[in-house]
């Protein structure tokens, strides 16, 4: 690995506070379901980039 290379690129992100009367589980479970799955293929992709 001596001739590894690298790149750096700032990423914007956007934090969200959230409040609900609901326990933090359940409110954690449904925005689980709500959000898309990342499939490991596309996690590996993302970070050799």
């Amino acid at each position: 690995m001596g001739n590894a290379q690298y790149s750096t690129r700032a990423t914007m992100v956007e934090h969200v506070t959230i409040s609900s009367t609901q326990p933090f589980e359940e409110v954690q479970a449904k925005l689980a379901a709500l959000a898309p799955r990342i499939d490991d293929g596309n996690l590996h992709a993302i970070a050799i980039r």
